[in-house]
């Protein structure tokens, strides 16, 4: 017989876990879990600059390891229509015309 696994790989929520935010100590009764990261409830907020919200398990949105509230996600995607211009990233097809003149893409016969 094997014997009970213990830690993260069981799912056992450690009691003095730490803060993403601020690093402090999160108590059981004041913490969220989110992606595998503890945060205090206060603490897990809205990315956007603008906004701040509060957010729970099930009013949040995340790209990339940022957490937005769900209005601000879709409020951030119409802007630009793409995941990654809207969020503040280079767009993929900028990266391709970068590499469209190279001379490492042609060859001579």
């Amino acid at each position: 017989m094997s014997a009970p696994v213990e830690g993260a790989e069981a799912g056992v929520v450690s009691l003095d876990a730490e803060c993403v935010t601020c690093n402090k100590r999160a108590y059981l009764n004041e913490r969220v879990s989110v992606d595998g990261n503890v945060y205090h409830k206060k603490c897990f907020r809205c990315s956007a600059p603008e906004c701040g919200k509060l957010l729970t398990p099930g009013t949040y949105a995340a790209m990339s390891g940022t957490f937005f509230c769900k209005n601000c996600f879709k409020h951030l995607f119409k802007l630009k229509g793409n995941y990654d211009e809207g969020f503040g990233k280079e767009q993929h097809k900028m990266k391709w015309q970068k590499n469209v003149g190279s001379p490492s893409t042609t060859t001579d016969a």
